[in-house]
C-alpha cells in the first residue's frame, strides 16, 4: 500500500514510512517534527494536521469518581449509578400539618403580609427547604387569605408561614421537607 501524507507544513523533512504501521480500517495519530496527524488506513490513505492534538490523545477519559464530594475508589471498570425513585431517595420527607385559625397572630415582619403562623413539623431544622401543599380544600381558603408561596421560615421543629389575612377555616395539607 502507498502512503501519501498531504500537508503544508512538511517541505523538506524527511519522512520515514518504515516506522509507521497502518492496519487496514484502523486510525493512527502520529507525530511528523512538531505538527500532529491523522492518517486513515482504509486503502485511501489521508493525513490532515492536528496542531491541538497531544500525543497519546486522553479523550473520554474519567480519572476520579467522588460521591457527594467524596473521592470513590473503584474496584473495577464498571460504574454503577443508582437512580433515585422515591422521594425518600433523594432528602424528601413529607410531613402532615394542620393550621388552626387560632395559630394566626399579627405580625409586621413582612410587608404586604400582617398575619403569621408558626406550626410544629417533626424533622424540620433552620436549614431545610420546604414545599407547603394544602388539600384541595383548604387550598382554596389559602388562596383567599393570600398566603405567601414565596415568604416563610424554617426553625428548628417549626415553619412559620404568612398571610395577608386570617384564613376563615383550619389549613390542611402536607410539607415536603427538602
Amino acid at each position: 500500500m502507498a502512503i501519501t501524507i498531504y500537508t503544508t507544513e512538511l517541505t523538506s523533512a524527511a519522512l520515514d514510512v518504515s516506522t509507521i504501521i497502518i492496519p487496514l480500517n484502523q486510525i493512527v495519530i502520529g507525530t511528523i517534527g512538531a505538527s500532529k496527524y491523522l492518517v486513515r488506513g482504509d486503502g485511501v490513505t489521508q493525513a490532515r494536521n492536528l496542531p491541538r492534538l497531544e500525543y497519546p490523545a486522553q479523550a473520554n477519559i474519567i480519572e476520579e469518581i467522588q460521591k457527594n464530594g467524596v473521592k470513590v475508589n473503584p474496584a473495577s471498570k464498571a460504574v454503577n449509578i443508582t437512580v433515585p425513585t422515591q422521594p425518600g431517595d433523594i432528602g424528601i420527607t413529607d410531613v402532615s400539618i394542620s393550621i388552626q385559625i387560632t395559630s394566626w397572630v399579627a405580625s409586621t415582619a413582612y410587608a404586604g403580609f400582617g398575619y403569621q403562623a408558626t406550626i410544629s413539623v417533626t424533622g424540620l431544622t433552620a436549614a431545610h427547604n420546604v414545599v407547603v401543599i394544602f388539600d384541595s380544600a383548604s387550598k382554596i381558603i389559602a388562596d383567599t387569605a393570600g398566603i405567601s408561596n414565596g415568604v416563610g421560615e424554617t426553625f428548628a421543629g417549626q415553619l412559620r408561614l404568612y398571610s395577608k389575612s386570617i384564613p376563615t377555616a383550619a389549613l390542611s395539607g402536607f410539607v415536603k421537607i427538602i
